[in-house]
C-alpha cells in the first residue's frame, strides 16, 4: 500500500515514530516545523505543523528499513540524539535584535554570502568601489516569518548573524557529541 501523508497541524510538540496511540498501526510524522501563527482575536500562538501517515506495522519496517538505508548512504545519525540534534537546529534561539532565528538558518546566510562574495569578486575585477556592497541592506526575517519582525539587515550585520548561529550550531553539536559519547561509555 502507497504512503498516504498528510499535513497537520497540532499545538503540542508531536512524536516522530507514535506507537502507542492506536492499535492499529503507526504514526510517523515527519517535517515537523514549529510555526507562529494570529488567531481571530489577533493573540500570536505557537503550533506545530507536519506530515503524518498512519501505517500498519508492516508498512512501517518497510519505511524505517528503507530509511536507515538511506541514511546510512547520507551518513546521518537516526539515534534519539541525531534526531534531539536535528530538531534542536530548528528550535529558534533569541538573537541581540531582541528577535528570535533558528542555527538551521546559517545554511540560508551562507548562501548569501557567498553570492555577496561573487558580487565582490566580479567588481573587484572590474575596478569597483566594494565597501558599497557591504553596506547595502536586504530584509531578514526572523523564526516567526511574520513581517512585523523583518529588519533591515547590512550585509555585515548577516554575516554577524551568521557567526552568532554558527557558534550556537557550534554548541548544540559539542553537546550531541557529549550525550553520544555518554551512550558510548554506558553501553
Amino acid at each position: 500500500m502507497a504512503e498516504n501523508w498528510r499535513r497537520v497541524e497540532s499545538l503540542v510538540k508531536p512524536v516522530e515514530v507514535d506507537k502507542n496511540s492506536t492499535a492499529s498501526g503507526v504514526y510517523v510524522r515527519k517535517n515537523i516545523e514549529k510555526i507562529t501563527t494570529q488567531t481571530e482575536t489577533e493573540e500570536e500562538i505557537e503550533k506545530y505543523s507536519y506530515l503524518e501517515c498512519l501505517m500498519t506495522p508492516e508498512e512501517y519496517q518497510s519505511y524505517e528499513l528503507s530509511n536507515n538505508i538511506v541514511n546510512t548512504v547520507l551518513d546521518k545519525d537516526i539515534s534519539p540524539e541525531g534526531q534531539k540534534y536535528e530538531s534542536d537546529l530548528d528550535e529558534p534561539v533569541l538573537y541581540t535584535n531582541g528577535l528570535y532565528y533558528k542555527p538551521s538558518y546559517i545554511n540560508d546566510y551562507k548562501k548569501v554570502m557567498d553570492d555577496v562574495k561573487t558580487a565582490l569578486d566580479i567588481l573587484e575585477k572590474c575596478g569597483g568601489e566594494t565597501t558599497q556592497i557591504i553596506g547595502m541592506k536586504v530584509t531578514v526575517y526572523d523564526a516567526t516569518g511574520l513581517p512585523a519582525n523583518a529588519r533591515q539587515m547590512s550585509i555585515a550585520e548577516i554575516i554577524q548573524l551568521y557567526f552568532f548561529l554558527y557558534l550556537k550550531k557550534e554548541e548544540l553539536y559539542n553537546t550531541y557529541k557529549a550525550s553520544k559519547a555518554g551512550e558510548t561509555e554506558e553501553e
